[in-house]
């Protein structure tokens, strides 16, 4: 009987735990082909919201890695972030370590998590690490690099889209949009799905994003 009412509680605690945090599935093309590869992409994610969860596929024909990544962030902690120019919502020291489910906070906690969201959709690709570590103006921050690509046929919607390029201060290219342009992320995976890239030089990063705790579950089971 004990052990039911604990295996009940600890379930409990789980789901308030988890409630605001973000599981996504993403894919990279290409795959990561290196330890360096991996971790210029993970260090870059952790800007924009902690990571409480991180697993890569294994590869195949001798790459250890492959395309598709299981990320859980969690929007508890506000994080600066380095693309644009948000307003933070400050919340108590004591919130960065002790999970709480406060209806004082729900509203924050909600916000942070729709922010952290449309971020993770607006990111188009990030620099192959094994291409920039021979640029020494790129690390220097002397020099971006521009995400050049092309539009398969039949898709002129995405024609007022554009991505911007990257540097060492903004690895990741973002992708905007003309004033009269929704960019939802319905959009933005639609368009990075129409988009053909310079496989040499970028990872090109796609989207599948829940929330919850049984997202969360879910994404990790």
């Amino acid at each position: 009987m004990r052990y039911h009412a604990a295996e009940a509680s600890l379930k409990k605690y789980a789901d308030n735990y988890f409630r605001y945090h973000i599981a996504a599935r993403m894919s990279a093309h290409p795959c990561p082909v290196n330890e360096h590869e991996v971790k210029f992409i993970y260090d870059n994610l952790q800007k924009i919201a902690p990571i409480e969860y991180f697993r890569i596929s294994k590869g195949s024909m001798g790459n250890p890695y492959g395309t598709q990544l299981k990320v859980v962030f969690s929007s508890g902690v506000v994080q600066l972030n380095p693309y644009e120019d948000m307003s933070d919502i400050p919340l108590p020291d004591e919130f960065a370590s002790v999970p709480s489910t406060d209806s004082q906070y729900a509203e924050v906690l909600q916000f942070q998590q729709s922010q952290i969201c449309h971020k993770l959709h607006s990111i188009c690709a990030i620099p192959r690490h094994s291409y920039i570590q021979s640029l020494s103006g790129y690390f220097k921050g002397t020099a971006t690099l521009p995400y050049k690509y092309q539009l398969i046929r039949n898709q002129s919607q995405f024609n007022n889209f554009s991505v911007s390029h990257s540097s060492i201060e903004q690895p990741f290219c973002i992708i905007s949009a003309g004033e009269k342009t929704k960019l939802d992320p319905k959009n933005c995976e639609a368009f990075k799905a129409s988009i053909r890239h310079n496989f040499a030089k970028f990872h090109k990063l796609q989207f599948a994003i829940d929330v919850g705790s049984d997202s969360v579950r879910q994404l990790t089971s």
